[in-house]
């Protein structure tokens, strides 16, 4: 859950930097997959970009492990 916030945008990268996933939804769900396809295990970058409800902007990244 998201509270306390306007709006957000995720984007999720392979180990390349590759772009696989992006939303703009509060509500996103990632099921793993590229295109049709489940993602090998292995480490993904993820950087949220999001608007508080009083304006404040922020930008956060880290990583996650996808475990087959």
């Amino acid at each position: 859950s998201f509270i306390g916030l306007k709006s957000l945008e995720i984007s999720i990268y392979n180990r390349w930097g590759e772009l696989i996933f992006e939303a703009a939804d509060l509500n996103f769900e990632w099921d793993g997959k590229y295109g049709n396809t489940d993602v090998q295990s292995g480490a993904y970058s993820w950087r949220i970009n999001y608007v508080t409800i009083k304006g404040q902007s922020e930008t956060i990244s880290g990583h996650v492990n996808v475990i087959r």
